[in-house]
C-alpha cells in the first residue's frame, strides 16, 4: 500500500512528489491518510461549503453507492449499522420515530397525536404530563396500575365493555363474579344531598348488610325472640322505579 513521503527542504519537486498527493485526493493511489494535531484550540480538519446548499460531507460504503454520512445545511444524516443514512434522534427536535424499543424511558410533558405506529414499544416509561389528543390509549395485554395519585377523568366515559370488562376494588380476595369485585366490608358511599355526611353501603363481618343513611324515627316498643315489636323503630326512606317508601326498622 503506497503511503505519502516527505520532500527534503530545498530540494526540488519532482512531478511525483506533486503526484503523490493528487493521486492521494483523487484516490488513484489508494494512499491511506491521518491527520493529527495536538493544537488545543484548532480543529484538526474544518470544512465549509458557503452555496446555500452548504455541502460539507459525503461518507459512502464499501459499495460506492450507500451513503453513510452526509453533512449539508440542511443538516446531518448518518448509518447506525452500515445501512443507508437516517435522521439523528435528538432530545430537543420534532421528529417522528418508528421501530424503536424505549426501555425504561423518562418522557417529560410528552404528546401522543393519533396511534404509536410502527411497532413502537415502551417498556416500564415514566410519563410526566402526557397528553393523548386523538386515538385513545389502548391496553392489549398487561395491567394499568396506579400506585400514588389518582386516575381523573374529566370528561367522556371509563368504558368497560366487552364479555370481561370488570372493576376491581380493594387489596385482597374479591368477589369471583359481577361487574363490580370488591374485597369485604369494603364500602360504597355517596355525599348526601345537604353536604352533611356520607351514605352507604356495605357488608359486615356476619355477612350483615349494613346501610348508612337517613332514617325516620318512631317510637319503637320491644318484641320477643320470635315475635315482631309492636312498633317499629324507624323506616328507611327508598325510591323505588320512581315511587317513595319506607321500609319498617324493627330493633333486634
Amino acid at each position: 500500500m503506497p503511503s505519502l513521503y516527505t520532500i527534503t527542504n530545498g530540494a526540488l519537486a519532482a512531478s511525483a512528489d506533486i503526484n503523490q498527493v493528487v493521486n492521494t485526493l483523487t484516490a488513484n493511489q489508494n494512499t491511506p491518510v491521518s491527520i493529527r494535531n495536538t493544537d488545543p484550540i484548532a480543529y484538526t480538519l474544518q470544512l465549509e461549503n458557503t452555496d446555500t446548499a452548504g455541502k460539507a460531507l459525503l461518507i459512502y460504503a464499501p459499495d460506492s453507492t450507500t451513503v453513510l454520512a452526509r453533512v449539508q445545511a440542511t443538516g446531518m444524516v448518518a448509518s447506525p449499522d452500515g445501512s443507508a443514512a437516517a435522521p439523528i434522534v435528538t432530545t430537543t427536535h420534532a421528529q417522528t420515530l418508528t421501530n424503536k424499543t424505549f426501555t425504561s424511558p423518562t418522557l417529560t410533558s410528552p404528546t401522543f397525536t393519533g396511534t404509536v405506529a410502527g411497532g413502537a414499544t415502551y417498556s416500564a416509561p415514566h410519563l410526566t404530563s402526557p397528553v393523548i389528543d386523538s386515538g385513545g390509549l389502548t391496553v392489549t395485554a398487561g395491567n394499568v396500575v396506579v400506585t400514588a395519585g389518582a386516575l381523573t377523568v374529566t370528561a367522556g366515559n371509563i368504558d368497560l365493555g366487552g364479555a370481561s370488562g370488570v372493576l376491581l376494588l380493594g387489596a385482597g380476595t374479591r368477589a369471583a363474579g359481577g361487574d363490580l369485585r370488591m374485597v369485604n366490608s369494603h364500602v360504597i358511599g355517596w355525599r348526601n344531598a345537604a353536604n352533611s355526611a356520607d351514605d352507604s353501603l356495605t357488608f359486615d363481618g356476619s355477612d350483615r348488610l349494613v346501610i348508612v343513611g337517613p332514617v325516620i324515627a318512631s317510637t319503637a316498643t320491644a318484641g320477643g325472640v320470635a315475635t315482631t315489636p309492636a312498633n317499629n323503630a324507624g323506616y328507611l326512606p327508598i325510591v323505588l322505579n320512581g315511587t317513595a317508601y319506607k321500609i319498617a326498622l324493627f330493633l333486634v
